[in-house]
């Protein structure tokens, strides 16, 4: 595969563009803030991380009878309480759709709603523009899972086979456990072949850790052998 992205005339390493995709009854800004330290780490790689804001408000109502909890004003890609409406990821996909034609990222980072949006992104490009997907080299998953409507997790049989993905799972996460991170894995090791496809634990709960230590070496090296 061509490396016109990520080397620039004379061979030199050029930065990445990053789009992220927050989590459930997050929003772009929050999103920010939760991968501070993830930004720290990767400046010197990554030129831009660019937020995405998911289209969809979650009502009080809504939030409560998904999680047990009345947050109001979140934002979901997709439409709660579970299962999903079938049609209700293609605003999302839209949006975010929009947002690689507008920025043309390098890579892409989720969590946890938003790594499953990842994925089913990824999954609907390489079926209806496969040249717009082709830009993107890596993603980057956190506490991913598979797409929760059974017609979405068929389509993940369609990922790129091009893309390098590395998916960070928490070993006390209990409500996305690395088991059913592991069922997203698969999806990745499928397409794009094992020796593409990296997994990293961290020993705390549903969360982005804290890029410090083997976590910021091994962001860093996984970025790095994107170019």
């Amino acid at each position: 595969m061509s490396n016109t992205k990520a080397k620039g005339e004379a061979g030199v390493s050029k930065k990445f563009k990053v789009l992220c995709c927050h989590g459930f009854l997050q929003d772009g800004d929050s999103f920010r803030s939760k991968l501070a330290s993830v930004r720290g780490r990767l400046k010197s790689r990554v030129s831009e991380f660019i937020f995405v804001d998911a289209p969809i408000s979650v009502s009080a109502d809504a939030a409560t009878r998904t999680i047990g909890a009345p947050v109001a004003g979140g934002l979901s890609w997709w439409s709660v309480p579970e299962p999903p409406e079938p049609d209700s990821f293609d605003r999302s996909f839209e949006v975010l759709r929009d947002a690689v034609v507008a920025h043309q990222p390098d890579g892409l980072m989720g969590f946890s709603q938003g790594a499953s949006s990842v994925a089913l992104l990824l999954a609907k490009l390489q079926r209806t523009d496969p040249d717009l997907v082709a830009g993107i080299r890596f993603v980057v998953l956190f506490a991913g899972f598979p797409p929760t409507h059974e017609d979405w997790e068929g389509e993940l049989s369609g990922l790129p086979p091009h893309i390098r993905s590395l998916h960070v799972m928490g070993a006390k996460d209990d409500i996305i456990t690395p088991d059913h991170s592991r069922r997203l894995v698969k999806q990745f090791k499928l397409a794009a072949g094992p020796e593409s496809t990296e997994t990293l634990m961290h020993d705390g709960g549903h969360m982005v850790p804290s890029a410090k230590g083997e976590i910021a070496q091994r962001l860093r090296g996984f970025v790095d052998a994107s170019s």
